[in-house]
């Protein structure tokens, strides 16, 4: 069993209020995987929060217990490790990600979006960790379950060759979305785990 919340860090819990930036987990069930990303607490009730993660739609957001729910939760910046790597990933960088069959694979990113959350009412300027971010815009990222190299068997439209899947397996993710991890961070522990 984990170690229990201090007085003074359920007191600071019981303290948010909505605006408030905090770090909280986000959860992927379909691979299993959770990530700490920042968020804002978007709706305050006694026992109950909603926290909002920026840059992500309002459909991700999770309604958490302050007490049950304490260890999901953390001051803001204090677990948020790879946020930055996220918001400055870009066109034609490898990564690993997770596709529908809940599989880890080499990826790329082909392109990059940004658009306008229609969950959202109000494009509200958040500070966090010094960074400007626009909330009420989510930032996109198409993703190929693939990596390019000159000895791959397969070819691209383009004729370049890789490993992988080929282009109908290409999806778009948010750039906070759990499915998606620094290049062989996973994909090199699954290719090296002992069968």
């Amino acid at each position: 069993m984990g170690k229990e919340p201090s007085k003074e860090y359920l007191d600071w819990i019981a303290s948010l209020k909505i605006g408030d930036i905090i770090d909280c987990i986000k959860e992927e069930s379909a691979c299993h995987r959770l990530c700490w990303l920042p968020a804002r607490v978007s709706y305050d009730m006694e026992n109950y929060i909603k926290v909002t993660f920026l840059n992500d739609f309002d459909r991700a957001s999770r309604y958490l217990n302050r007490i049950s729910n304490a260890s999901e939760i953390a001051r803001p910046g204090s677990r948020c490790g790879d946020y930055e790597w996220r918001l400055r990933l870009e066109k034609d960088d490898e990564i690993d990600a997770c596709n529908t069959s809940s599989t880890w694979c080499s990826a790329v990113i082909l392109d990059t979006r940004e658009t306008e959350n229609p969950e959202n009412d109000s494009l509200v300027k958040e500070v966090y960790i010094g960074k400007i971010m626009d909330k009420g815009i989510c930032r996109l990222m198409r993703i190929g379950f693939r990596r390019y190299d000159e000895e791959g068997d397969r070819e691209d439209d383009e004729g370049k060759s890789y490993f992988g899947m080929s282009k109908k397996y290409d999806d778009w993710f948010t750039v906070t979305d759990p499915r998606l991890a620094k290049y062989f961070s996973i994909v090199n522990s699954v290719i090296n785990s002992p069968q």
